[in-house]
Parts: C-alpha cells; structure tokens; sequence
C-alpha cells in the first residue's frame, strides 16, 4: 500500500499485524515516520494492520496480534496504557479526518475497541 499505491520509499509502520495475527517488525523502532499527520514529533511507534476495518470487524487473529505487539512494547518502553492510541486519536487533535483503524464506536468505525482493550487487558 504505502510503496505501491502511495509510492512512498518505504513502509510508514515500525510494526505491521496480519490477518492471522503475525507481527512483522519492519524498521527499527527508532525511524520516525511521518503518517498521522498530526505535526507531533515523531516519537510513537507505529502499527498497521492488514485490511480496512473501518465497517467490519476485523478477524480474532488481528485483534489479538495486534494486543500482543501492543503489550510488549508497552513492556520494553515501559508505556502506560494511555500512550496506546489509534491514528484518529492523533489526527483529530489537528482536524485531519480519518476513521483509522475503525476501532471507534458506530457511525464512525466497526467498533470494536472493546475487543481490542479486553486482548490486551488479558496480556498485561
């Protein structure tokens, strides 16, 4: 997506999840990428996930990859659960609209957040 599509030179993820739930490391945690848009620093670490999940819920494997990387970088860099946000967290604060990655409440995503948090409640 971000190399082909996007024609970007590399991907804009530290991390990315599968469908089956297999986390890909794929820079160095230290490369700061720019793709929320929100003029922060770029100090976060970034995770994509595979598929668009804004009107669906995405398959148990995702959600529970997706906690799994979330917990153990929560555990090397000791980060509290707060510092764990979605894209449309960071984004609204400067009025860029996005409804990634679909984890808010109805109209505006699939809402399934809650079954995200109780995945990676289990792993902490």
């Amino acid at each position: 997506y971000c190399t082909g599509s996007k024609g970007l030179p590399t991907t804009q993820y530290a991390y990315f999840v599968t469908r089956q739930g297999e986390i890909l490391h794929c820079v160095p945690d230290e490369v700061a990428f720019w793709h929320d848009h929100g003029g922060y620093p770029n100090y976060h670490i970034s995770i994509g996930i595979a598929g668009y999940w804004h009107k669906q819920r995405p398959p148990d494997a995702l959600i529970e990859g997706l906690a799994r990387c979330c917990a153990a970088l929560m555990q090397k860099y000791d980060l509290p659960l707060a510092r764990v946000v979605g894209h449309r967290d960071r984004a609204l604060a400067i009025n860029v609209r996005t409804d990634c990655p679909g984890w808010y409440p109805r109209p505006v995503g699939a809402g399934w957040k809650p079954d995200f948090d109780a995945a990676l409640a289990a792993l902490l």
